[in-house]
């Protein structure tokens, strides 16, 4: 097979953005999959009620430009059904469908696969082991889908690696390895207009002294940016 020679523009461009989003329970991160263009959400826990159009329409407004409405969602409980959504994403029906996978939460599958591993080996530090390997391997597998753009949630937790809060997963090895597979880990705040009093939500794109996050485009605002996954795209990849 011969060579084939592109540039990183074009290369950015065809892969779509693939990150990781994480924050505390009740900041949002399922509404958030509103604001993505043309999503497809895999949902793996009970979280589903924020997507309502009634509860979208509140938060963004009627008829907002770059807001989606009305979501699919696949829904799974087991890690068969999170493994059989991935082969099913290639039907043509379903591939043509959605231009954005949002995964959540990603946390949530950790957990049935551990459960799935510690239930099948007895020896509890080789099925953290095994654990690790397998979501790595799905990581890889849902982040190099080529031409989507692709989101994984996940809970928030203390690293004793970085000694900052980030992503948090069971066992140390996939939280160590989990940032570095990823172009965008953003964290999900909520801040307040100190004019007005109200809160408004947006995304940690550079770590400080207290939690991580990172921008591998260095496309995007370092003190953060607006908690809408449209722009965010578009401002990656030169939209």
């Amino acid at each position: 097979m011969a060579v084939s020679y592109t540039t990183s523009e074009q290369i950015a461009v065809s892969h779509g953005v693939k990150g990781c989003i994480y924050g505390n329970a009740g900041a949002g991160k399922t509404l958030l999959c509103a604001t993505a263009p043309r999503p497809l959400m895999v949902q793996a826990e009970n979280g589903a009620l924020s997507l309502t159009r009634k509860n979208i329409e509140r938060v963004y407004g009627a008829n907002t430009p770059g807001i989606c409405y009305s979501i699919p969602v696949a829904v799974v409980g087991t890690v068969a059904q999170f493994e059989e959504v991935y082969t099913d994403l290639f039907r043509p029906e379903i591939w043509h469908s959605f231009d954005t996978l949002y995964i959540d939460s990603l946390s949530e599958i950790v957990e049935a696969i551990l459960k799935h591993e510690l239930s099948n080996n007895k020896d509890g530090r080789a099925a953290y082991g095994e654990m690790a390997d397998r979501v790595t391997e799905w990581v890889k597998k849902f982040r190099d889908l080529p031409g989507k753009h692709v989101f994984m949630t996940c809970k928030q937790g203390y690293s004793d690696h970085t000694g900052l809060m980030g992503p948090d997963f069971p066992g140390k090895l996939l939280a160590k390895e989990f940032p570095f597979l990823l172009d965008e880990v953003l964290q999900l705040c909520i801040g307040e207009d100190p004019t007005t009093r109200q809160s408004f939500r947006f995304l940690r794109t550079q770590s400080d002294l207290k939690n991580y996050a990172k921008d591998r485009s260095g496309a995007l605002d370092t003190r953060g940016e607006s908690a809408f996954l449209y722009n965010i795209i578009n401002k990656i990849s030169g939209g």
